[in-house]
């Protein structure tokens, strides 16, 4: 069964922790970040169900948070918290990408009865992609192709997901290591590499020769998904 994971991006640390608490105690998985900067990135490492970001924070604020999200192909869905309680921030708020919008103070039944609503949405949203010959399970985290499943760890599926929101496009070894594990790896280390292997045998045939792979290499610089479009 697929635990909800949540991020709750607040500064204030008694908020959070009554944040954390209540959100536990319905039988979510939550993480916690305090600095808008930092959000972005973890925003972009970790595939959210929902993400509760608070608009006042230190580093960057949540408006911009949320406009780096979804201008980087992050469609996790956001609900703002904020003091602010007047139509324009509202408007501001959900014409930059916000999925709802609560003001403080408000109740936790209330902001429960509207995580609720966006997840049970989410739920209904399409959530399969096809790459080549194979199709991609994106809440149960599978790749079907020719009658066969292959389960996908959490770094490969991190990697795939990576790739797909860059679909097209190469993306970078550097860019690789720091959204997938997070930390200054060694360009030079194989691991991005035995991870690209993992990918192409579930989602290439086994005959599928090298340069016709769903996922290219780009010599000297990292990886790129074949578009929908391309043989």
């Amino acid at each position: 069964m697929h635990l909800m994971l949540l991020l709750v991006v607040e500064d204030d640390k008694n908020v959070a922790r009554f944040l954390v608490r209540g959100l536990q105690e319905e039988g979510w998985d939550v993480d916690v970040c305090a600095r808008g900067d930092d959000a972005v990135g973890q925003g972009l490492r970790h595939p959210y169900d929902l993400v509760l970001l608070d608009w006042r924070l230190p580093g960057l604020d949540g408006l911009s948070v949320l406009r780096e999200w979804r201008a980087r192909g992050v469609d996790t869905p956001i609900i703002m918290l904020t003091a602010r309680g007047n139509t324009e921030s509202t408007v501001e708020a959900l014409d930059a990408g916000a999925d709802d919008f609560i003001s403080k103070p408000f109740r936790f039944e209330e902001l429960l009865a509207r995580i609720r609503a966006r997840l049970r949405r989410s739920d209904n949203t399409h959530t399969t992609v096809d790459v080549g010959e194979a199709q991609i399970d994106l809440k149960k985290r599978l790749v079907r192709r020719d009658n066969e499943e292959f389960a996908l760890s959490n770094r490969e599926f991190d990697l795939l997901d990576l790739l797909l929101r860059e679909r097209g496009h190469v993306v970078q070894r550097m860019r690789i290591l720091d959204s997938v594990w997070g930390v200054q790896h060694d360009v030079t280390t194989n691991i991005i590499d035995v991870y690209i292997r993992y990918l192409r045998a579930a989602l290439d045939g086994p005959d599928t020769p090298l340069d016709q792979s769903v996922i290219q290499t780009v010599r000297g610089q990292g990886y790129r998904l074949r578009k929908e479009d391309e043989a």
